[in-house]
């Protein structure tokens, strides 16, 4: 597959080694844990409980039509389980903040150790480097859902707070795109906090006319975020062209995905 990929003509030097251009996965793993884990919350405090049936029906009508990456399989297979049975046992806040916390710094020691026996570039792509943004989305999604009164949600009302975690993207970007050690060694966790401002941002301030919000709610941006899972399936083979990319992505989502689901 890599060698495949080492054939294909890329994208401009300008939008594969710039700023947000660069790690923006990273910010659709911190994006997926929040909505998921929002989701599952939520279903709990309404029910009582979180129905895995109909959530994996959900998943698979998502997922099934396309094919997806490992990482988001394995997300999905594990931590609505995990935190169902968290909720089952009435965990409190500060118990399941805590065990995602651990998890976390140990997926980092364990990346960290891989990072100095393997090559760099292979230590990128597994699941102990690329858990820690996903995790730390779910730490949002759960915590603003569970405690939406809470100094975490108030904090991320701010629009400075938001500012600030979209400035660390683009710093942690530009500074660290070449290099694969400072990623795999905590790089991508520290994405994920910067990401979770601005998501978190969003997120608490959905309901309101803000200017992210009436950006963000431009037709225009809407539609990318419809077809965005398919660009996120199809953008490291079709990335040829942006266009390109955006065409296969749509036709997945209307012609295969919408009409399964």
């Amino acid at each position: 597959f890599q060698i495949f990929l080492s054939a294909l003509p890329t994208a401009p030097a300008w939008i594969m080694h710039s700023g947000p251009f660069t790690l923006n996965i990273e910010m659709f793993f911190v994006l997926s844990g929040a909505l998921i884990t929002s989701l599952l919350v939520s279903e709990h405090q309404r029910t009582g409980t979180v129905a895995l049936d109909k959530f994996y029906l959900r998943r698979s009508r998502r997922l099934g039509p396309a094919w997806t990456l490992g990482i988001e399989e394995q997300f999905y297979l594990t931590w609505p389980v995990l935190l169902r049975a968290a909720l089952r046992r009435a965990w409190d806040r500060q118990e399941v903040l805590l065990a995602c916390a651990l998890v976390i710094v140990i997926f980092t020691a364990i990346s960290t150790l891989l990072d100095a026996t393997y090559q760099p570039t292979h230590v990128v792509y597994m699941t102990p480097t690329q858990i820690s943004p996903i995790l730390i989305g779910c730490v949002l999604g759960y915590t603003i859902t569970a405690n939406p009164g809470g100094w975490l949600a108030a904090l991320l009302r701010s629009r400075i707070v938001a500012l600030a975690g979209l400035g660390g993207m683009v710093l942690i970007s530009i500074e660290w795109d070449a290099n694969l050690t400072a990623l795999a060694e905590g790089g991508y966790a520290l994405y994920g906090v910067a990401a979770s401002l601005v998501i978190g941002h969003c997120m608490v301030r959905a309901d309101q006319p803000t200017v992210w919000n009436n950006v963000l709610g431009w037709k225009p941006f809407v539609i990318i975020g419809q077809v965005s899972y398919e660009g996120y399936l199809v953008h490291c083979i079709v990335i040829i062209d942006v266009l390109l990319i955006a065409a296969i992505s749509g036709i997945f989502y209307y012609l295969v995905e919408r009409p399964i689901r």
